[in-house]
C-alpha cells in the first residue's frame, strides 16, 4: 500500500496575503473613484463659457445673420444715413477703431472720418447706438470697428466691423 504524505497546508498563511491583495483592490478602488474613474486627458482645454453675444439693429430693423461671439470678428455693410445699435448679452467695455486709431466718440460726439460723420447716441456697457451721416463723395465704404470686451472675464472679446458704404 502505498502512503501519501499530505502537504499539511498551513491556512495562516492565507489570511496576511489575502488582506494584503484586498486593500491593494480597495485602494485601487478609491484612487480610480477619486480621478474620475482612472482616465486622464492632458492638453484638453475646456474654454469657459461664453460671457455675451453681440446683435445688430439697423433702421429699427435687427439683422439676423449678425450674432458675434467673444473670438469672433464680423464684418456687416449698413448704408450711409442709417442709425444703428449694437446689443451685448453681457456687460463689456466698448473700444471705436477706424483707420486703425482708437478714437471712441464720446454721447452726441462726432467721428469724422473720410467721408462719413458718426454720432454716438447711447452708449452703455450693454447697448451702442449711432447715427451714420455722408460728409463726402464716398468712392468705397468706411469701416468702424466695434471691440466688446467682456467685464467679467477680459480674455472674451468680440469685433464686429460696420462698413458704411
Amino acid at each position: 500500500m502505498l502512503s501519501v504524505n499530505r502537504f499539511a497546508f498551513n491556512r495562516s498563511f492565507l489570511r496576511p496575503v489575502t488582506t494584503f491583495f484586498g486593500a491593494v483592490a480597495v485602494s485601487a478602488s478609491l484612487l480610480l473613484a477619486g480621478c474620475g474613474g482612472g482616465s486622464v486627458e492632458v492638453g484638453v482645454n475646456v474654454p469657459p463659457p461664453v460671457d455675451f453675444d453681440l446683435i445688430l439693429s439697423v433702421n429699427n430693423q435687427p439683422i439676423n445673420a449678425v450674432n458675434v461671439l467673444p473670438g469672433e470678428a464680423q464684418k456687416v455693410d449698413i448704408p450711409v444715413g442709417s442709425n444703428f445699435e449694437i446689443a451685448s448679452s453681457g456687460p463689456v467695455a466698448w473700444t471705436v477703431v477706424t483707420g486703425g486709431l482708437v478714437v471712441n466718440p464720446p454721447v452726441n460726439g462726432i467721428l469724422v472720418y473720410k467721408d462719413i460723420n458718426m454720432t454716438p447716441k447711447f452708449i452703455s456697457n450693454a447697448r451702442y447706438a449711432a447715427n451714420t451721416q455722408r460728409v463726402g463723395p464716398m468712392p468705397y465704404p468706411v469701416v468702424v470697428s466695434f471691440i466688446a470686451t467682456s467685464l467679467n472675464d477680459s480674455r472674451q472679446i468680440a469685433q464686429l466691423d460696420v462698413a458704411v458704404y
